[in-house]
């Protein structure tokens, strides 16, 4: 009797031990697996209270449009006054002939269109700057340009809308204000650049061709026995252009012009540059 209640003990001792090493094992499984996630939800609320770090990045900018003027000798957002610049970038990409397609760029500004008789409104840049006439109130580089003509905009960089009285600008007394017209100058860069255009409309009859070309040399980097110093370039702008009047069958406008340029000094504190223009309308 003895030694068969020995033997069941003997023989239960191994199943005994089995489970309570599985009772172990999940313990420490279970026990292991809460502070796994303690400690998981510990590092998310320690992350949480971080502040968030982001990428870094680089904002570039070209800068701004400034007026040529000389007498201006503050950036535009010191100047007590309104003016509004239209650099060539702006109205090229609008395909823009004229001044007066160059002005419809601004807000104050009405164009005339022959009102009470007037030949101006029909053959050249006649426009009203918030309700004065303004048409004789334009200047080309500073220098007061008058005459009722169509001015093309194949030699210009930028054109300035001052607004307001430019008396203490310009030494004329304008109630409304005045146009500048800035022209192409000479760069210290080698570059050929130039526009064609065409178009033909079979039920006005009317048809458009317009060529224009800009060529700019500096004339240190080319051989020459005159020995020009590296500050000094030169500039060539040419347009040739020739219009049919829609709905006219006899109407016709042609027009030819060339802007050469001669500066120097440039990149350095001195510059001086010599200039001409010839146009021809018809």
């Amino acid at each position: 009797m003895n030694s068969s209640t020995s033997a069941g003990r003997t023989a239960q001792e191994p199943r005994r031990i089995t489970r309570q090493a599985a009772a172990l094992t999940a313990f420490i499984l279970t026990h292991g697996l809460a502070a796994a996630a303690r400690g998981a939800v510990a590092s998310d609320a320690a992350k949480a209270d971080e502040p968030a770090k982001l990428d870094p990045f680089t904002v570039e900018d070209t800068k701004a449009k400034s007026i040529s003027l000389p007498k201006f000798t503050e950036p535009l957002r010191d100047t007590p006054q309104t003016i509004a610049v239209i650099p060539s970038e702006v109205f090229l990409q609008q395909g823009a002939a004229s001044l007066s397609d160059v002005l419809r760029n601004t807000s104050g500004i009405t164009f005339a269109a022959g009102e009470g008789g007037s030949a101006a409104g029909t053959s050249g840049d006649a426009f009203y700057l918030r309700g004065f006439d303004t048409s004789n109130n334009i200047f080309v580089d500073g220098v007061r340009d008058v005459g009722a003509y169509s001015r093309d905009v194949y030699n210009l960089d930028q054109v300035e809308v001052a607004k307001g009285p430019a008396g203490s600008d310009i030494g004329r007394g304008g109630a409304s204000g005045y146009v500048n017209v800035s022209t192409k100058t000479p760069r210290l860069e080698s570059f050929v650049a130039g526009t064609a255009s065409y178009g033909f409309d079979e039920k006005t009859s009317g048809s458009r061709r317009r060529t224009t070309i800009d060529i700019n040399q500096p004339l240190n980097s080319q051989p020459s026995p005159l020995n020009f110093p590296k500050s000094t370039a030169v500039r060539v702008n040419a347009l040739c252009q020739d219009n049919d009047g829609v709905g006219r069958d006899y109407a016709n406008a042609q027009s030819w012009a060339i802007a050469p340029s001669l500066a120097f000094g440039l990149g350095t504190p001195t510059r001086a540059s010599v200039s001409y223009q010839h146009t021809e309308q018809d």
